[in-house]
C-alpha cells in the first residue's frame, strides 16, 4: 500500500473478481459556468456504501447535530460567512451556538447594529432567510464587513464558531475515510476540471448554451475518472447521486434541468457496459429540506475545493492534491505508482488564446502515461 496520501482502491483478495465492493457517489459542481475565465469543476465524494448511510439520515443527523442553529440543508457558501451565523439564527427563531458575553453580542443585537448600519442590505438578507431562499453572497459579504467594523468581538466570536463547524465536518469526512481493521479505505474525492483557463467553447457544438456543454463535459469527465479510478481486479458496484441544478445560467434561455435521464446518458458515453465498473444513477436531486446527507458533504467538498483550485494556475500537481487532502481531508490519489483523483474534460476548441494550468496538465499526462 503506497502512503496515507495515495491509497490503494481495488481489493485484492481471492474473491475480488466475483465480490462487487458497493459504492455511492455524491456529485456537486462549483464556479460560474457562464464565464469562460472561470474556474468550474465537478466533483464528487465516493464512500463505500455501508458507510454513506444504507439509511439516508444517517449523515444528516451528524451534521444537524454539529450545526443546531440552521435549518437543514447547511449549504457550504453561506457557512463561510461569520455573519450568518448570528443572522440565520435570528431569522429562523433557533438558538444560536456562539457564546455570548460581556462584549459579545446576541442575534437580535447584532441584527439591530447591521440595522442601524446597513438597513437596506440587512433587510434584504433576513427576507431572503425568512423566505428560505438563498442570500445574495455580495450582500452577505458586506454585511460581514460592517460587522467586523461596527462589532468586532462579536466578529470574532461568530468567526470562531465557523471554524468549529468545518473541524467538524472534516472531522465527519474523516470517519468515512477510516476503514474498519483489515479493509481498505472507504472514501475518497473525485474532481474533473477544465485543463486550460478560458478556453472558448465552439458555437457550432450544438443547439446548448455553452455553460450547459461545460457542464456536462466535466460530468462525463467525472464518470470516466471514476472508471478509470476504480477499475482492476475488482468488481464495483456505484450508485450515484447528483444535485440538480439550472444548465443554463442565461436569465433568456428555457432552463435545463438536470435530471436522471440526462445523467444516464453521460454514464452510457463515458463508461463502457462490459467493465468492472456499474453506475447506476440513483436519482437527481434538488438542494432541499429532503437532500441526502451525502449530497450536503459533496457541497462543502466542493466548495472547499474551488478555494483551493481557483487561484493556482500555476502550482505542481504535488502541490494542489496535498492542499486539497489537508482541505477536505480526504484522499485524492490512488493506486500503486499514485494517480491522482483529478480528470481533465476534452476541451471542445482549441484554446489558441487561453492558459494551460500545471497541476490540471500533470493530471491528464499522469492519467494517459501506460502503467
Amino acid at each position: 500500500m503506497s502512503d496515507s496520501r495515495s491509497t490503494r482502491i481495488a481489493n485484492d483478495g481471492p474473491d475480488s473478481a466475483v465480490q462487487a465492493r458497493l459504492w455511492r457517489l455524491f456529485i456537486d459542481e462549483s464556479g460560474q459556468f457562464s464565464d469562460e475565465r472561470s474556474h468550474v469543476h465537478c466533483a464528487a465524494l465516493l464512500v463505500e456504501r455501508d458507510r454513506s448511510g444504507n439509511a439516508p439520515d444517517a449523515i444528516k443527523a451528524e451534521l444537524v447535530r454539529l450545526a443546531p442553529e440552521f435549518t437543514w440543508p447547511l449549504h457550504a457558501a453561506f457557512l463561510k460567512v461569520p455573519a450568518i451565523y448570528a443572522l440565520s439564527p435570528y431569522a429562523s427563531g433557533k438558538v444560536a451556538a456562539y457564546k455570548v458575553g460581556e462584549k459579545v453580542l446576541p442575534p437580535a443585537a447584532v441584527v439591530a447594529r447591521l440595522l442601524a448600519s446597513r438597513a437596506a442590505d440587512t433587510k434584504v438578507v433576513l427576507d431572503s432567510l425568512l423566505k428560505g431562499r438563498e442570500p445574495t453572497m455580495r450582500i452577505l459579504w458586506r454585511l460581514d464587513d460592517t460587522l467586523r467594523e461596527v462589532l468586532p468581538h462579536t466578529h470574532q466570536a461568530l468567526e470562531n464558531r465557523r471554524a468549529e463547524i468545518s473541524r467538524g465536518v472534516r472531522q465527519i469526512l474523516r470517519a468515512l475515510c477510516r476503514p474498519a481493521p483489515g479493509a481498505l479505505m472507504a472514501a475518497f474525492l473525485l474532481l474533473s476540471v477544465e485543463e486550460w483557463v478560458g478556453a472558448a467553447v465552439d458555437p457550432n457544438a450544438g443547439p446548448l448554451p455553452r455553460e450547459s456543454l461545460r457542464y456536462d463535459r466535466l460530468l462525463r469527465a467525472l464518470f470516466l475518472l471514476l472508471d478509470r479510478t476504480l477499475s482492476g481486479r475488482a468488481q464495483h458496484d456505484v450508485k450515484a447521486l447528483v444535485l440538480t441544478r439550472h444548465r443554463s445560467e442565461d436569465a433568456s434561455r428555457e432552463p435545463l434541468f438536470v435530471d436522471r435521464r440526462h445523467v444516464e446518458s453521460l454514464v452510457v458515453e463515458a463508461i463502457p457496459v462490459a467493465r468492472d465498473v456499474r453506475v447506476t444513477v440513483e436519482g437527481a436531486y434538488a438542494f432541499d429540506r429532503h437532500v441526502h446527507g451525502g449530497l450536503v458533504l459533496a457541497d462543502f467538498v466542493s466548495t472547499w475545493a474551488l478555494g483551493v483550485l481557483r487561484y493556482r494556475p500555476g502550482c505542481p500537481l504535488t502541490e494542489v492534491t496535498e492542499l486539497l487532502r489537508i482541505e477536505t481531508g480526504l484522499p485524492v490519489s490512488s493506486g500503486s505508482p499514485p494517480r491522482s483523483h483529478i480528470g481533465c474534460a476534452k476541451e471542445i476548441t482549441s484554446p489558441a488564446r487561453s492558459r494551460p494550468r500545471q497541476w490540471a496538465s500533470e493530471a491528464r499526462a499522469q492519467w494517459e502515461a501506460p502503467r
